[in-house]
């Protein structure tokens, strides 16, 4: 062997060769060989330099060495320089090409397909390009009539006729024959397609059943999966309009919204299975979690909130914003609720309005009117309310005709009717009281059961329990009576001390007048047993005509006017006025004296009442005076008459004896 090489070499160098042979059949190295290692023996190979890792690492390389191959012993494999770092020597190296039955890994463990010059890259079959993979990193699906079919029988039965649509998964638009302009991504979707144009549908299954319906816009797994003929229809979510067949322009947007439509058209629908049972209702519109979530038939609704309109079937024309308004609605019509619980209770209810969170809460009537936060919210049969303001008429059950406009207005109010309150805290304890009218802040606040009162100015019947049919206009007007009845009030701070009865002004007012005398009734065919006993002179004479000032703070005190509603400077000028009159129980006492039943005497009719005198009835019995006295005078006359003729006819007998006497005399 040695002897070989020697000689391989010497011949080598002999004739001037740069190249050299080792082997042991002493031929010359091969023609374009720098090296030529052959044997002759077939156990004979070439054996590299073998290094541990560390060892291999710790040689100090430069770029000009580039290509020393060494073994590692540590990785167990062949490793090159490149010049600038160690590169291992992949043991499928040798394969360079790609197969077209299989490939395994290519060089650094890249498996690749391609061009390694500017140019595209084609696929074909039949010879037909079909995809093109561009220098710019395009992919180019071509001679499909403008379509793109991607996924297992996506597009396969389309007539290639310029359709110009998408299918993207498998069975994608599988059906479709002349149907164009559709996109369908997802496997199954727009399966059964045929003619169809202008659709669009993302999920699994969207669209599955779709056969001619178009201008559809689908978007998630099994949307829209029953449509056969249903056209611009727009659905985004799983299961959105799945039942749908024919029924056109729907929008639904959220899982299992407008589920089992079939057609019902014009509907707008947004959230978590809202109007998820809608068969053939119509031009609903429904937006959040369950909105109108059992609607079948019910038509022209709009709902907006979670679970708003949640139980309504075939209730049309409500309209529904808030969290659970008109939740339990189910054949109600023509109902509004706006808040949180809006008439969350009605069922059945028609024309209702509720405007404010719980308002209506537990309606269940009609034509009722609630605008504010928990505004007529026990309601269940009340009918034609009218409500405004927070609380207003919240305890009210069945009280109908009410209207109440204020903050806690009527809030009592249980089954009280026919009652109109303008104003916060008005007939606010009002409970079964009916055919009130009210204004003003804290007007008739305590009424209960009274009826027929109207009441106008802050305070007004203020204290009235069951008072009935009584009026009070002005600030504070007839303030403390409870139980009164037919007493009117007018007048800031005017009060009331007595059923029937009737105060204008309060104890400051210093004059009282218009253009025209006060006008009693006095028709005879209205009086019975007419009499003529009213005393005269007797009664007359008796009486004892006064000056006096007024102690204002002792009426104040009688009739309980706190210091903040007294007019001071109004009561001065008042108690500077000297008054002429009478003093009421003198004159009481005259009366019984005479046996007279005085109507001028206004007694007074309970503890808190006071007295008072009709100064109009005492002319009665100053003309019956003057009567009298002209009676006494006339009988005086008479009698001086009498005396006058006594006195003619003694003068005349005086004259007669005279002439006697003469005549006598003369003789």
């Amino acid at each position: 062997m040695k002897k070989s090489f020697v000689l391989a070499l010497l011949v080598c160098y002999q004739f001037g060769f740069s190249q050299i042979a080792i082997n042991d059949t002493g031929n010359p190295p091969n023609q374009h060989a720098m090296l030529d290692i052959n044997s002759s023996s077939a156990d004979k190979g070439l054996l590299i330099p073998r290094l541990t890792a560390t060892e291999r690492l710790a040689i100090s390389l430069s770029a000009g060495e580039k290509g020393l191959i060494v073994y590692d012993k540590t990785k167990d494999g062949f490793w090159y320089w490149d010049g600038t770092q160690w590169l291992e020597i992949k043991s499928s190296i040798g394969n360079k090409y790609w197969k077209t039955k299989g490939n395994t890994g290519m060089l650094s463990g890249t498996n690749f397909i391609g061009t390694t010059d500017n140019q595209p890259l084609d696929i074909r079959t039949n010879n037909v390009l079909h995809t093109r993979l561009t220098t710019k990193g395009q992919i180019e699906i071509l001679n499909t009539a403008a379509s793109v079919f991607i996924g297992e029988g996506a597009g396969q039965n389309d007539d290639l006729s310029d359709n110009r649509s998408v299918f993207v998964g498998m069975q994608a638009g599988a059906s479709n024959d002349t149907g164009n302009y559709n996109t369908a991504t997802g496997n199954y979707a727009l399966n059964h397609n045929t003619s169809g144009s202008n659709n669009t549908i993302l999920g699994v299954a969207a669209c599955y059943k779709n056969t001619t319906g178009s201008d559809n816009t689908a978007t998630g797994n099994v949307a829209f999966f029953t449509n056969t003929t249903g056209s611009f229809n727009s659905v985004f979510g799983q299961g959105v309009l799945y039942d749908n067949t024919t029924g056109s322009n729907n929008t639904a947007i959220g899982f299992h919204a407008l589920l089992h439509n079939t057609i019902g058209n014009n509907n707008t629908v947004i959230g978590y299975e809202s109007f998820k049972t809608n068969t053939e209702g119509s031009d609903n519109t429904a937006i959040g979690y369950l909105v109108l979530s059992k609607n079948t038939t019910g038509n022209e609704n709009t709902a907006t909130g979670r679970q708003a309109l949640y139980n309504n079937t075939t209730g049309s024309f409500n309209t529904a914003f808030g969290v659970d308004a008109l939740y339990t609605n189910d054949t109600g019509d023509d109902n509004t609720a706006l808040g949180n619980r809006a008439l969350y209770t009605d069922a059945i209810g028609n024309a209702n309005t509720a405007i404010g969170r719980l308002a209506l809460y537990y309606n269940t009537k009609d034509h009722n009117t609630a605008t504010g936060y928990y505004t007529l919210y026990n309601n269940t049969d009340g009918t034609d309310n009218t409500t405004f303001g927070s609380h207003t008429l919240a305890t009210n059950t069945t009280g109908s005709y009410n209207s109440a406009f204020g903050k806690l207005a009527l809030y009592y109010n249980t089954e009280g009717s026919n009652n109109t309150a303008i104003g916060s805290n008005v007939l606010y304890a009002n409970t079964t009281g009916n055919d009130n009218t009210v204004a003003g802040h804290l007007t008739l606040y305590y009424n209960t059961t009274g009826y027929g009162n109207t009441a106008t100015g802050y305070n007004a019947l203020y204290k009235n329990i069951d008072g009935y049919n009584n009026t009070a206009v002005g600030y504070h007007a007839f303030y403390s009576g409870t139980g009164f009845y037919n007493s009117t009030a007018l007048g800031y701070d005017a009060n009331i001390t007595a059923s029937n009865q009737i105060r204008l002004g309060n104890a400051s007012v210093s004059s009282i007048g218009g253009y025209a005398n006060w006008s009693n009734v006095s028709d005879a065919r209205f009086k019975t047993d007419v009499q003529e006993n009213v005393p005269g002179l007797d009664f007359v004479m008796k009486l004892r005509p006064v000056t006096y000032h007024l102690n204002m703070d002792a009426i104040a005190k009688k009739i309980n006017t706190p210091d903040s509603l007294r007019l001071k400077d109004s009561e001065k000028a008042k108690v500077s006025i000297l008054q002429t009159g009478f003093i009421a129980q003198e004159v009481e006492q005259v009366a019984q004296s005479e046996g007279y039943d005085f109507s001028g005497i206004d007694k007074p009719k309970n503890e808190n009442d006071y007295y008072g005198l009709r100064y109009a009835e005492f002319v009665v019995p100053l003309v019956k005076a003057l009567q009298e006295r002209q009676i006494l005078i006339n009988e005086r006359q008479k009698k001086i008459d009498g005396f006058k003729r006594k006195v003619q006819n003694l003068e005349q007998q005086n004259q007669m004896l005279l002439r006697r006497l003469e005549a006598l005399g003369k003789k």
